[in-house]
């Protein structure tokens, strides 16, 4: 599934290291959203990167993803 992302929201992702490929791919994994945290982000069940994701913030044991494109693709298609 190819998912369509707002202007606004691509134009706040700059520190993409992998050119956008949960967008170009429908295939492409992401990182599983565990719980949302009001509108900054959520934290992730697991990590599908191995490469240090910009957008990811280590928390304790877990992590925070804060990635505008990830967020909008959470609320608009539930995934």
């Amino acid at each position: 599934m190819k998912y369509r992302i707002g202007h606004e929201t691509m134009a706040r992702v700059t520190k993409c290291l992998f050119n956008f490929e949960c967008l170009n791919d429908g295939n492409c994994p992401m990182c599983s959203v565990e719980k949302e945290i009001a509108s900054f982000g959520f934290f992730v069940k697991d990590r599908h990167r191995r490469e240090a994701c910009p957008y990811l913030l280590p928390y304790g044991h877990s992590y925070i993803c804060y990635c505008p494109v990830r967020m909008e693709i959470f609320k608009k298609y539930n995934q």
